[in-house]
């Protein structure tokens, strides 16, 4: 220890302010690389093609609709004689099950043409809204003096086992987790299930296409699959840390899925800043250090139930000085696993496919507080916890414009054993929409928080700055048990770019984004403020470069209100 050191030192052991700065006081939320894990398509869509021109003659047939009589023509190929006025549903079948009230407005009005063909279209619209993509609706002739107008939905059904097509390695597991079997009706919305479950597998792409049968309302489903090399690896940098352990991250994982289960994948990332001690531990040097190792496996049983089962091992490593006489110490180790269960897709004006996921977590944590190189204070604290959340794609349409994106709800309850015993609890929520506008642009919406009852570890802390909430702050610049972030950005139309003998694609955006987190116990609330522009070049899959000029509004954590940023990413594939 240096005699300086020394004597910051009796100084503040004589005043008591030594006490007063407690190993928690400046703590931050810690920052994490788990290894991430890759996932295809992550919904898939059947196009079964767009509704049929109708008829616009509205000329009246001379007699008004009092009834509407749905009949399935598969099963009631002669239908009995018609009912009385009102909507029939009762020779239609299941899927008939709440039309009534969408075919309601039509009755009354004069019959024509138009009117015919408007109903056929909801008719059409309803089936397609309940997994019958491919169905056929149609008005046979029949007499109308009564008023009541029959329709037949004939919905289409598969004749023979799926065929694959394509390169196809695993062709037997690709075809047994498609569960619709010859001699069912094609429920598009279970069939998409299914292929949207073997897309998760990152490096085979599956689609289908369908063929006419030999029968009238039969037919064929073929099985298209590309598969690609099945592991793929990236190195990166970028300056995106946080100022005490220094700003510049490189990093660099992997993922593979060639693994004796089926789907399943391993990933792993390291992630940490030049110059640290090591690349397991800074041994007392300034810098950051973080391996992440993930696993997944998707399982199918035998009787169609379907989960996803994740497991992860974090080790991170980190050592902030703040000035020259003050220093940390950081080591977290942490494990999570997590299963979720797929839940039935909703269809409709949004379009969802939610599943419910359960989380077990728990972290082993030591901290060490430095005065003039020497340890003053040490915390160790053991964190488990219990997650239960909900999440799902989000795609529909917004301000009038399609949009696609998803949101992630979920409850954590815990408990902190070490320098403190205590439970904890707390609420996350984060929603984010992609609105596309004319020419390609688009407006990018987030909103991302968090709200806790009671102080929480820095672990279980939400922290802002950065990239993925407030730019013009460093990573966790400040952060709360209770704090929420949004963000606005711009992006412009894509613009071809050639480099090197290849076409890249850069696309600029200007962004706003506002944070806030709440007062803790030892620090005050903060208001987090950024504009700026940037912009990302890409070139197909193997490189992409971004770089974010910002200017922060407001003053937090370190930052000064008009201090401007640039924030640069560069990462490469192969």
């Amino acid at each position: 220890m240096t005699a300086r050191a020394r004597l910051y030192r009796k100084r503040l052991l004589a005043s008591g302010a030594l006490i007063l700065w407690a190993p928690l006081a400046l703590a931050q939320a810690v920052e994490k690389h788990p290894a991430p894990i890759l996932h295809g398509i992550g919904t898939a869509r059947l196009d079964a093609g767009a509704l049929l021109q109708g008829s616009t003659d509205a000329t009246p047939f001379g007699v008004g609709l009092s009834g509407v009589m749905l009949v399935d023509a598969h099963e009631n190929g002669a239908a009995r004689a018609k009912t009385g006025p009102g909507v029939d549903i009762s020779q239609a079948g299941a899927t008939a099950q709440g039309i009534a009230p969408k075919l309601a407005p039509f009755l009354g009005q004069p019959l024509s043409y138009k009117l015919i063909s408007e109903i056929t279209a909801a008719v059409t619209a309803h089936y397609r809204e309940n997994g019958r993509s491919l169905v056929l609706v149609t008005v046979p002739p029949q007499e109308i003096t009564t008023g009541i107008l029959q329709v037949n939905v004939n919905t289409f059904r598969l004749e023979a086992p799926p065929v694959l097509a394509g390169d196809a390695t695993d062709g037997d597991h690709v075809a047994r987790q498609i569960r619709l079997r010859p001699g069912e009706e094609v429920d598009t919305a279970k069939l998409m299930d299914d292929v949207t479950w073997l897309n998760l597998n990152p490096f085979r792409k599956v689609a289908v296409a369908f063929e006419p049968g030999q029968t009238a309302d039969g037919t064929r489903l073929t099985l298209q699959v590309q598969s690609k090399r099945p592991w793929s690896a990236y190195v990166g940098a970028s300056n995106a840390g946080a100022d005490g352990t220094g700003a510049v991250r490189v990093f660099g994982g992997f993922n593979v899925s060639a693994l004796p289960w089926k789907d399943q994948q391993l990933s792993y990332q390291i992630n940490m800043a030049p110059g640290s001690g090591g690349f397991w531990d800074t041994e007392g040097t300034k810098g950051y250090v973080s391996h992440g190792l993930s696993y997944f496996v998707p399982v199918t049983l035998d009787s169609g139930f379907r989960f996803k089962a994740t497991a992860g091992l974090t080790h991170v490593s980190s050592f902030a000085e703040p000035d020259a006489v003050f220093s940390t110490g950081t080591t977290t180790d942490g494990a999570t696993f997590e299963l979720s269960f797929p839940l039935p897709r909703k269809s409709g004006t949004w379009a969802l496919v939610p599943e419910l996921y359960l989380g077990l977590g728990q972290d082993d944590y030591s901290r060490r507080q430095y005065f003039g190189g020497a340890i003053f204070a040490t915390e160790a604290s053991r964190l488990t916890r219990v997650t239960l959340g909900l999440r799902s794609s989000l795609n529909g349409r917004l301000f009038g414009r399609p949009t696609h994106g998803d949101f992630d709800l979920s409850l954590v309850t815990g408990r902190q054993e070490g320098a403190t015993d205590s439970d904890f609890s707390y609420a996350k929520f984060r929603i984010g929409q992609e609105i596309s506008l004319e020419g390609g642009a688009q407006v990018a919406l987030r909103l991302a928080g968090q709200y806790a009852p009671g102080d929480l570890h820095p672990l279980e802390q939400l922290g802002l700055g950065g990239d993925s909430t407030v730019r013009g702050y460093g990573a966790n610049a400040v952060s709360s048990q209770s704090a929420v972030s949004a963000s606005v950005e711009y992006r412009l139309t894509p613009i071809d770019v050639p480099i090197g003998g290849k076409t890249g694609q850069l696309r600029p955006q200007l962004f706003a984004d506002w944070g806030f987190a709440a007062a803790t116990a030892t620090t005050a609330s903060a208001h987090l403020a950024g504009i700026g522009l940037g912009g990302t070049l890409s070139v197909g899959e193997d490189w992409e470069a971004s770089l974010t000029l910002a200017n922060a509004l407001n003053d937090a954590g370190s930052v000064e209100a008009g201090d401007v940023s640039v924030a640069l990413r560069l990462i490469a594939r192969f």
